[in-house]
């Protein structure tokens, strides 16, 4: 049985289809397409404003706010300008001082108890496990010797609440927690990248004698000429440079690194998979902190204002595609690799002279915990 439709296709005149035959490529429109396909076209790297955040905020005031405070004639507009630098560094400060301080007291009330009764049930476990030939450490813990090693002994003579501490360490876990610890590594690295980069484009800039030189910014004009209210700065002065170099971006990538550090270290200390999870999640609220702090507190015209600001990229603008700036970016997976593999097997000291023996004595306890449970 034939459909309509298919006999309207068959009742078709031949010229419907000769657009078929007439696409088809010649050998010039080949030659011409691998002509175009190997010719590839500069990237430009345009003009980019301050990271969205209080940091960014700052930036943007040292730069606008001070230039428009020098600029200005009326006492009001000096008042209002000299006011909204006065904020952005005050709330700057505070954030900064913020971000320390549950740092500081997360390595100083929470991490300590969780350590200390880990580091204890360690110790218990190598003397326990290496039938009593250890050597001790500074700290007091025992470490057993290798050649005594004896994972055949039951697991009976511990007591339970030490194993149930030393099973729910990340570190019987160790493919696990390493993955954890790369995505907080990645993280951390990302902001420092954004941090750094932002430096080395303020610190390539052009200088000037005085701020309210009329080289600082740098107008946009749209198609038709007329100006879009978005500035690039172009020229600052030493002293802004310094100023920005040291109220912002060296506490900011100094911020980055120590919670890199802390958030490691708490995270190795945590006890239970499950608070693993929410404590990385913690980490980056308090890495995220000062774009929370942004959106809650910075009035909506004061975001505008210091949005339109832009700062150039440093060097050359434009740039091939190539090996280096493809490959560059992975990098960073490469380096937060590398750093995990070398805090978790030197630079952690949740438990010094770490072992490596509690992963296979804990899923044998854990599967007799699952044998008596069920």
């Amino acid at each position: 049985m034939v459909s309509k439709d298919d006999q309207q296709d068959q009742l078709l005149p031949d010229e419907e289809y000769e657009y078929e035959e007439d696409d088809e490529d010649t050998e010039d429109d080949v030659e011409n397409a691998t002509q175009v396909e190997h010719t590839e076209k500069e990237y430009e790297y345009k003009a980019e404003p301050p990271q969205e955040g209080i940091y960014g905020m700052a930036v943007a005031s040292l730069i606008t706010d001070y230039r428009m405070f020098l600029l200005s004639m009326s006492g009001q507009k000096k008042a209002r300008y000299g006011c909204r630098l006065f904020l952005a560094l005050v709330c700057t400060g505070c954030t900064i001082t913020l971000q320390c301080y549950l740092t500081m007291m997360t390595k100083i009330i929470v991490t300590p108890p969780a350590v200390r009764g880990l580091r204890e049930a360690y110790s218990d476990f190598q003397v326990y496990l290496y039938d009593g030939h250890t050597y001790e450490l500074s700290t007091g813990h025992q470490r057993g010797i290798a050649e005594f090693r004896n994972y055949s002994k039951p697991l009976d003579g511990m007591k339970q609440e030490e194993m149930e501490a030393l099973c729910e360490s990340p570190l019987a876990q160790p493919l696990f927690l390493a993955a954890i610890l790369l995505v907080w590594t990645v993280t951390c690295l990302a902001y420092f990248r954004e941090s750094m980069s932002f430096t080395t484009r303020m610190m390539s800039l052009k200088h000037t004698k005085s701020m309210k030189s009329k080289f600082v910014l740098e107008d946009e004009k749209n198609d038709k000429g007329n100006d879009t209210g978005v500035h690039t700065v172009v020229r600052v002065t030493v002293g802004v440079k310094i100023a920005i170099l040291l109220i912002v971006q060296i506490p900011v990538l100094s911020m980055n690194l120590f919670l890199l550090w802390i958030g490691c270290r708490w995270l190795v200390a945590t006890l239970g998979f499950g608070e693993l999870l929410l404590n990385a999640i913690a980490l980056e609220f308090v890495l995220n902190l000062h774009k929370i702090i942004y959106s809650a507190i910075v009035p909506y015209t004061m975001k505008l204002s210091l949005g339109n600001i832009q700062v150039p990229h440093s060097g050359t603008r434009t740039e091939m595609p190539n090996w280096w700036n493809m490959l560059s970016a992975f990098g960073l997976i490469i380096i937060a690799t590398f750093w995990v593999i070398g805090y978790m097997f030197v630079f952690q000291h949740v438990l010094p002279d770490y072992q490596w023996d509690i992963a296979a004595p804990c899923q044998r306890y854990m599967a007799q915990a699952a044998f008596i449970i069920w």
